[in-house]
């Protein structure tokens, strides 16, 4: 993911609160085309919907690809390169939902959090 838009979009989302985030999943979920949300059940259902992929991406990123190995052995310097790997890593997890935003909610909320890194943060 190297393309410049892309990386001006995933700077652009971190850029968002989680609950907006949370909304923005909900809002582009397939399964959800149709669904007309109030704020609330929004943030609801794209809380609900993250939870749902937690595991598969705590497989992919902590798992499989040893985040926590790479941040303590000083891989990353910011936020968009760890949310350009991450997108890269994700594709295949996040099924018709937009990796993007996923990428942004799992870097907001914490990979050290997700992943149980020491000194998690």
């Amino acid at each position: 993911m190297q393309d410049p838009h892309e990386r001006a979009e995933l700077t652009r989302l971190l850029d968002k609160d989680v609950d907006e985030l949370l909304v923005l999943l909900a809002l582009s979920d397939p399964d959800h085309a149709e669904t007309m949300f109030s704020a609330e059940e929004a943030r609801n259902e794209g809380r609900r919907r993250f939870q749902q992929l937690t595991p598969l991406l705590h497989q992919r990123i902590c798992t499989e690809w040893r985040y926590c190995e790479k941040k303590a052995n000083g891989a990353f310097n910011d936020n968009i390169e760890v949310a350009v790997a991450v997108a890269d890593l994700i594709t295949t997890v996040v099924g018709g939902l937009p990796v993007s935003v996923v990428t942004a909610l799992i870097v907001k909320r914490g990979l050290n959090r997700l992943c149980g890194c020491a000194g998690a943060g």
